[in-house]
C-alpha cells in the first residue's frame, strides 16, 4: 500500500471513531449540565448517604462520587477538596473514595460506548457500580481490621477556579472533544504503524499468557491494553471498528469490556487521584488483582457458552 491510500484510510478510521464518541459525548454532556443546574445531584445526595456509610465514608462525600458518576473526575476533585478541609479524613477513607471513583465514573458516556459494542447497559451498571461498592466495602473492612492507612489524609491537589458559566462549560466541552479527537487520531496512526512493522503481533504473543487467565484471546490484546492504560472511551471506541471487521468475537468483547469497566486509565486517573490522598499501591495493584479475579470468574461462568448464548444473555438486542 502506498502512503496516500494509507493516510486516507487512517484519516477515515480516526474520524469514524471520533464521530462515534462525539455522538455520545455531546447529548450526554448537555443532559448532565441540565441535571446539575436544576440541582439533581444535590437531591440524589440524600439517597446515597446510606451507601457512603456502608463503605465507611461520611455522607457528605456522596456528592463527590455522584459528581464523578454523572459528570467527570475533575469537578468531583474540586468538590472533594472543598469538603475535605472540614472532615478530618484518614488516608484509608481517601483511598476508598478514590477506588469508588476510579471504577465507576462518567457512566452516561462510558456505558453508551459499552452498549454500542454489545453488552446491555443494565449489566454494565450492575457490574461497575456493584463492583465498585463491593471492592470499597472489602477495602474498608481490610484496612480497618489491619489498622492500615489510618493517618490523616494529605491533599496535594491545588484547586483552580472553575468557570461555572455556560461559556466556561462550552469551552471545557470543546477542549474535551478536541483532546479526544487528537488522541484517537494518534492511536489509530500508532496502531496502524505497529501492525505494519509486526509489533502488534509481538504484543499479542507477549500478552497472550496473561490474557488467557481471564479467558481473552490474543486478538483482544492491543485494544485491551489501550483501554487499560488510557481509558475505556478510547479502547471502547476503537473496539467498535474491530467488532465491525469481525476480528473480535462476542466472548472477547464481553470479557475485555468487563475487565476495562473495572480497571482502565491506569496512568492519568490514578495519578490525579493520588494528589488528593489515594494510595497508589491499592489504586493500581489491588484494583488489577480484583479486576482479574472478577473477570476470571465471569469467564468460568461462560466457558461452555457459544456466541449465540452470550449475545442472548448479555447483549442489548440479538437476532439469531
Amino acid at each position: 500500500m502506498t502512503i496516500w491510500p494509507w493516510i486516507k484510510q487512517v484519516g477515515y478510521d480516526s474520524l469514524r471513531a471520533w464521530f462515534f464518541v462525539i455522538k455520545i459525548m455531546i447529548p450526554t454532556a448537555c443532559a448532565i449540565k441540565i441535571v446539575t443546574i436544576i440541582g439533581g445531584l444535590t437531591y440524589l445526595t440524600t439517597w446515597i448517604s446510606p451507601v457512603m456509610h456502608f463503605v465507611g465514608l461520611p455522607a457528605t462525600l456522596g456528592l463527590v462520587w455522584l459528581t464523578a458518576l454523572f459528570g467527570s473526575i475533575y469537578p468531583a476533585i474540586v468538590i472533594y477538596v472543598e469538603l475535605a478541609t472540614s472532615l478530618s479524613l484518614t488516608s484509608a477513607q481517601a483511598t476508598i473514595l478514590c477506588t469508588l471513583i476510579l471504577i465507576a465514573h462518567v457512566l452516561p458516556i462510558e456505558l453508551k460506548i459499552v452498549q454500542k459494542a454489545g453488552p446491555k447497559i443494565l449489566f454494565s451498571i450492575l457490574w461497575r457500580v456493584g463492583g465498585a461498592l463491593i471492592f470499597a466495602k472489602s477495602l474498608h473492612l481490610f484496612l480497618s481490621v489491619r489498622h492500615l492507612l489510618q493517618d490523616p489524609s494529605h491533599i496535594v491537589w491545588k484547586a483552580r477556579p472553575v468557570d461555572l458559566s455556560w461559556t466556561g462549560w462550552l469551552q471545557v466541552q470543546l477542549n474535551n472533544l478536541i483532546k479526544v479527537g487528537l488522541i484517537i487520531f494518534f492511536l489509530v496512526i500508532t496502531l496502524s504503524i505497529l501492525e505494519k512493522i509486526g509489533v502488534i503481533s509481538l504484543i499479542k504473543k507477549i500478552l497472550a499468557p496473561a490474557l488467557s487467565i481471564i479467558g481473552l484471546s490474543e486478538e483482544a490484546a492491543p485494544l485491551t491494553l489501550i483501554g487499560l492504560l488510557l481509558g475505556l472511551a478510547y479502547g471502547g471506541s476503537l473496539m467498535i471498528k474491530e467488532i465491525q471487521s469481525g476480528r473480535i468475537g462476542p466472548r472477547d468483547i464481553l470479557l475485555s469490556l468487563a475487565f476495562l469497566s473495572l480497571c482502565h486509565s491506569l496512568i492519568e486517573d490514578t495519578l490525579i487521584l493520588a494528589l488528593i490522598g489515594g494510595n497508589i499501591a491499592i489504586m493500581v495493584g489491588a484494583r488489577l488483582v480484583v479486576s482479574v479475579g472478577c473477570v476470571w470468574a465471569l469467564s468460568r461462568i461462560i466457558s461452555g457458552w457459544n456466541d449465540a448464548k452470550i449475545k442472548r444473555v448479555f447483549w442489548t438486542s440479538f437476532t439469531r
